[in-house]
């Protein structure tokens, strides 16, 4: 019983961490449409290069306006989130081997 308490509290503290927006630095840069993971998980059409090492494809559902930013050094408020593919997205340019993308989910853009 204790060890299930300690789970759940672990459990609702990482789950709690996921829900909130950080802010995430780098420069905006447009992908090209390619066959590629990247390209198909990057729905925004724009990733956020933070370092050499690390790039972060970029959702927008919120449809945050991305247009102007490109190629400028800018920091995103949002949260990183495992977007799951939709049957109708099986189609096409689907990379076979994901299932889910994980994403910048987009609620704010500026310098």
């Amino acid at each position: 019983m204790f060890y299930h308490l300690v789970f759940s509290i672990l459990l609702s503290m990482l789950s709690s961490e996921n829900t909130q927006n950080m802010v995430y630095e780098g420069t905006l840069e447009r992908v090209p449409p390619t066959m590629s993971i990247e390209s198909f998980c990057a729905s925004a059409g724009y990733v956020l290069v933070v370092s050499e090492e690390e790039t972060l494809m970029l959702s927008n559902d919120k449809k945050v306006k991305l247009e102007g930013w490109e190629g400028k050094k800018v920091k995103i408020e949002g949260k990183i989130i495992d977007k799951p593919i939709k049957e109708s997205q099986k189609k096409g340019a689907y990379p076979i081997s994901i299932d889910a993308c994980t994403v910048l989910e987009i609620e704010k853009v500026y310098e």
